[in-house]
């Protein structure tokens, strides 16, 4: 059988599922892609909760005072978040807290800029990539106790965040706004996942720096395809490899 109907396969079902399509608001869906894929209810999504970054920090000028906004920001409404994230713990809530703070903050786009803290990234970043997202991202997990790690495509094609959530390590990518429950080691072994792809800044078509995104052609998609694909459809150029990681996430993660 040759690879391209499974191909088609994948990518038809990430469309469709990402479209609202495949599936209704918090249902798990009946047919899911060639196992070992699984679709993962995706709520539907209010772009106005929570809070955009650079409105939560506000008029901090401290890095400090803008972390302690984020945090309290995210203490105050724990539970409306897990109900809009459709999440079912606190740790996975905080998780996906701090990819789409990131993910909604900036378009897609060129840049040299790698912010030192959460609020040079609030305030100064104008275009996001992959780099930039995940040392913002990490900024966030950390202050929000979660133990991550930082993973590389060793030629620099991807670098993602996975974090340690009621002790599994899984995939939280702020670029592509996806989350995978399972870390790319495993999924390259080809063992089941469940994936749930969150709406993308391409889709919202309300939101000038989403248009300018849409404009510059960035296909996330494609790279949101690749990553739950791994180990199944799709395998790395290069090596993938630990880039960065929390104080404790060795530990904590039983190595």
């Amino acid at each position: 059988m040759s690879r391209f109907p499974v191909r088609a396969a994948f990518v038809l079902v990430f469309l469709l599922s990402i479209s609202g399509i495949a599936a209704s608001p918090m249902a798990r869906t009946d047919n899911p892609p060639p196992p070992p894929l699984t679709t993962l209810p995706a709520p539907a999504e209010d772009w106005s909760f929570p809070l955009p970054l650079r409105l939560i920090v506000g008029d901090a000028q401290d890095p400090a005072l803008a972390m302690a906004r984020v945090v309290a920001y995210f203490d105050e409404n724990a539970e409306a978040l897990a109900r809009a994230f459709g999440t079912s713990s606190r740790q996975e809530t905080a998780a996906v807290y701090a990819m789409q703070l990131v993910h909604r903050h900036a378009p897609y786009g060129p840049t040299n800029h790698f912010p030192s803290d959460i609020l040079d990234y609030a305030t100064t970043q104008a275009y996001t990539h992959c780099g930039t997202s995940v040392a913002a991202q990490s900024h966030i997990a950390e202050a929000l106790g979660l133990h991550w790690r930082m993973i590389l495509i060793e030629n620099g094609d991807h670098i993602w965040l996975e974090a340690l959530v009621d002790g599994n390590w899984q995939i939280y990518d702020a670029t592509t706004n996806l989350v995978i429950n399972r870390p790319m080691e495993e999924l390259l072994q080809g063992l089941p996942r469940s994936y749930r792809q969150y709406r993308q800044s391409t889709e919202i078509l309300n939101c000038e720096a989403c248009r300018l995104n849409l404009r510059q052609g960035t296909s996330l998609t494609r790279l949101s395809w690749e990553m739950y694909a791994a180990g199944l459809d799709w395998t790395p150029r290069a090596p993938i490899v630990l880039w960065s990681e929390s104080p404790a996430a060795t530990s904590e993660a039983g190595a």
